[in-house]
């Protein structure tokens, strides 16, 4: 379902002609009828962005699975998907988490599914990270549950860059927020597109392309040293970092870097089942969520 996010051949020909970072995304309006498939159903949500453009999510509740605790919704989680297709079919990686007992939410990005706008508005795709953690949080306020943001990919820039910004200007939205699963992140855009070009002997010289035509501007490992932050604001959540070393699309070296410049508690879980985004494989995670969701209530009830 993920592509690989750019062909080493092709890439040298697209930032030549255009030196965009909009050059990583891949959206189609495709509605994948996968949630049909599986038998669920969710429900449509429309968010607005800062700038106005609308963006178009679901909410997928938890009650509609059959599971081992009927009665009970552990937590809300929030997925910040991959570069290619949309929402319709990357959901699809967190189906496991209903059955865990969590509600999961997920968004499309402009320009992906039914969202208006174009990806190559990089500050509106900040700003459309911003907005679903907000709405994550109030659901997950209203509900009195943990929130949990799984960032998948390019998704993990996507939402290190939001909470980064959220936390310069003091917006607290984030408050639900129990831990962040980074899942085959990389560390920015320009080293990926180095790492590509450094992998092919013809196109080796020309590495340093990378780093002159592409922005920096929704790179989560740029900007947390720039901004140095310490485990404080968003990044007092504790932190998950999962990867392959067999990842065919994000090298694990990629991983370590991110997972290196994180400020917060941490983690990191590598497998060596070959492909990418992990958090499905991982027994691990199941135990950490129900872990995170026993300490929620005892501390709720403290209070």
């Amino acid at each position: 379902m993920e592509r690989q996010i750019i062909p080493t051949l092709a890439f040298l020909a697209l930032v030549t002609m255009s030196g965009c970072t909009s050059l990583f995304f891949h959206p189609t309006a495709t509605r994948y009828p996968l949630l049909e498939l599986e038998k669920l159903s969710a429900r449509p949500v429309s968010l607005q962005s800062r700038d106005g453009t609308m963006l178009s999510a679901w909410e997928i509740d938890s009650n509609q699975v059959k599971r081992d605790h009927p009665e009970v919704t552990r937590g809300i989680a929030l997925q910040f998907h991959g570069n290619a297709q949309n929402m319709t079919s990357h959901f699809q990686f967190q189906t496991w988490l209903l059955y865990e007992g969590w509600d999961v939410l997920t968004f499309d990005y402009r320009g992906y599914g039914m969202s208006a706008g174009e990806p190559s508005n990089l500050q509106g795709v900040l700003h459309d990270g911003i907005v679903a953690i907000r709405w994550a949080n109030q659901i997950a306020r209203e509900k009195k549950l943990p929130l949990v943001i799984f960032a998948q990919s390019i998704g993990s820039n996507i939402a290190i860059s939001a909470l980064d910004e959220m936390s310069l200007v003091d917006d607290d939205s984030y408050d639900r927020l129990k831990i962040l699963v980074v899942d085959s992140g990389f560390y920015s855009f320009t080293s990926i597109a180095r790492e590509r070009l450094s992998n092919t002997t013809l196109l080796w010289p020309l590495q340093w392309l990378g780093w002159l035509l592409i922005s920096n501007d929704l790179s989560a490992g740029p900007r947390l040293k720039a901004h140095k932050p310490h485990a404080t604001g968003p990044f007092q959540t504790s932190a998950i970092f999962l990867h392959s070393i067999n990842d065919p699309v994000v090298s694990n070296r990629q991983g370590e870097m991110l997972y290196d410049i994180y400020p917060g508690e941490k983690i990191r879980w590598t497998t060596i089942i070959p492909g990418h985004v992990n958090s499905p494989h991982q027994d691990r995670l199941r135990e950490r969520l129900r872990t995170i969701q026993g300490a929620f209530v005892r501390t709720t009830k403290v209070r």
